[in-house]
Parts: C-alpha cells; sequence; structure tokens
C-alpha cells in the first residue's frame, strides 16, 4: 500500500497539459484505487495512516484535476465570446457594398 501511495504522491502533474494526459493519468489513479481495495489491510498501527495518506494522494489528484478543466472550461468560453463578436462583425459587413 505504500507504494501505491508512492505513485500516486509522484505523478508529475507539470507534465499533464492536455485532456487526454489527464484522462490516462485518472485511469491509472482508478486502476490504482481499485488494486488499493484488493489488497486487503495494512497492520492495525498503520492502516489508518496509510489510508490517510492514500486519501489525500488522490484527493489531490482529483482537485488538480478539477483545477486543469475549469480554466480549460474559462479558455474555451472566452473563445466562443470572441468567435460569437467575429460572427457579428461578418453579420454587420454582409450587406456592406464598402468593399475598400
Amino acid at each position: 500500500k505504500t507504494v501505491i501511495c508512492e505513485i500516486v504522491e509522484a505523478i508529475e502533474y507539470d507534465e499533464l497539459k492536455t485532456f487526454s494526459a489527464w484522462e490516462n493519468k485518472t485511469q491509472e489513479v482508478i486502476a490504482l484505487q481499485n488494486k488499493w481495495k484488493t489488497i486487503g489491510f495494512a497492520p492495525q498501527k498503520m492502516n489508518v495512516k496509510i489510508f490517510e495518506r492514500f486519501r489525500h494522494a488522490c484527493d489531490d489528484f482529483f482537485k488538480k484535476k478539477g483545477e486543469f478543466f475549469k480554466s480549460l472550461k474559462e479558455g474555451m468560453n472566452e473563445n466562443l465570446e470572441k468567435k460569437k463578436a467575429l460572427c457579428e462583425k461578418a453579420e454587420a459587413l454582409k450587406d456592406s457594398t464598402d468593399w475598400k
């Protein structure tokens, strides 16, 4: 279980710059979560601590993923507004006879 924690904690977030990179890494984290469930319990003294460590690492990953997609959506909304403004300009010019 410690190794699984280390794997999730070692994720290089700077390398996750695209939608597909985040989705691939998400599938890896989900696979690690499923593996965690099949391993069984750690020794009683360590079980709560190791689970909290793992949960924190996973929560951190999904929080950063949410932040990435939020900024991606904001960028898309900005682009949408620019496209709408361009369409409005084109609509205003469609009947123009002043071509110069």
